[in-house]
């Protein structure tokens, strides 16, 4: 049930009694929900084909499948990748071991299924958790429906148990908030954001940290924050658990004064596009200097100037290049229909019209 005049959402739950669907579910570009989607078909009885668009064809999906192997899943996927179809049934619980390398999405999968399996399951990392404050979310909603993780180092436990209804507030999104932020922050503007706090979790709230370091002034009070505007300077970052807030960082620092150093988001090329190999194409595209590196970007200020930009059908790369427009006359972006996938409003907010 849905009350858009309050804001209000009421989502009935199955009790775990999920059946298998009739079609194939396409999730065109959505890997984050493809991933769970991924996890929950596991205890679905009967089959559960997923499917996307050519790109989320290509983008990373083995992780998931070894973890099916794992737990004697049987399944059929093309050369470890979409479409996949997904017998699932009754899952016992055992260790499980995930490489998170590439990707948090499938360990904040696994966690949201594992009460529902028998005994729960007890996860093991065997790498570096890439993007971990999104892991440390994931938690944290959990708990707030009363289900309990058990966390040492890389391992993570999950007994068996139950979700609780619950009536919970929703913070803003800090992701979409982020091109606002930057338009400030280029413009010597002001933005305003409400109803967050500066003890969120969300990841990308380290992006006025960033905005702090590059000149910018930050303000918080009780129950909001305000970002203003200054002459920005180039700073070195390390963006491993932020990856979401590259393209705006990018394109912000296009503006400022020096070398901007963007490191350790190797894992940023299994997005929606090869974000940091696009980054760099159409940066250069509106006259900034920039040397691409496997794991990130150096963006070096210069003279900018109006272009078309191609986002690659990658909806944070469209969004971040219109703040560019906002200091560059006549910036053309295609495909501008991408922001749809995250912030279907953008260009009504951004722009103040329709």
């Amino acid at each position: 049930m849905e009350d858009n005049s309050l804001g209000l959402f009421e989502i009935i739950g199955v009790s775990e009694k999920f059946h298998s669907p009739s079609k194939i579910i396409s999730m065109g570009n959505n890997g984050t929900g493809v991933r769970i989607l991924s996890a929950l078909s596991m205890f679905i009885n009967g089959n559960v084909t997923i499917d996307g668009n050519e790109r989320l064809r290509e983008r990373p999906m083995k992780e998931m499948f070894d973890v099916y192997q794992q737990l004697r899943i049987v399944f059929e996927a093309n050369n470890n990748s979409l479409p996949v179809t997904v017998r699932g049934g009754n899952i016992f619980g055992r260790e499980i071991y995930l490489d998170t390398s590439r990707s948090s999405q499938f360990l904040s999968a696994l966690l949201l299924v594992a009460p529902l399996a028998k005994n729960g399951f007890t996860i093991h990392c065997t790498q570096e958790i890439v993007s971990e404050k999104y892991v440390a979310m994931t938690i944290d909603v959990m708990k707030q429906f009363r289900v309990n993780v058990q966390r040492t180092s890389h391992s993570f436990t999950v007994p068996q148990q139950s979700y609780n209804p619950q009536t919970i507030i929703l913070e803003p999104d800090v992701s979409s908030a982020s091109y606002f932020f930057a338009a400030a922050a280029i413009t010597n503007g002001e933005v305003t954001l409400e109803n967050i706090s500066r003890n969120s979790l969300q990841a990308d709230l380290f992006f006025l940290d960033i905005l702090e370091r590059m000149n910018c002034k930050i303000v918080w009070r009780e129950n909001s924050v305000t970002v203003f505007g200054n002459a920005l300077r180039g700073i070195s970052v390390d963006c491993n658990h932020c990856p979401d807030i590259v393209p705006t960082l990018a394109v912000v620092a296009a503006f400022a004064n020096g070398e901007t150093d963007i490191t350790n988001v190797a894992h940023l090329r299994h997005k929606e596009s090869d974000r940091i190999a696009v980054l760099a194409r159409e940066l250069k595209n509106i006259g900034a200097a920039v040397i691409e590196r496997e794991d990130g970007l150096k963006i070096i200020s210069h003279k900018t100037h109006s272009a078309i930009i191609h986002p690659e059908n990658d909806h944070r790369i469209a969004m971040s290049f219109a703040v560019a427009g906002l200091r560059i006359p006549n910036v053309e972006i295609t495909e501008a229909n991408c922001v749809e996938k995250s912030f279907p409003n953008f260009w009504y907010e951004f722009c103040n019209e329709e």
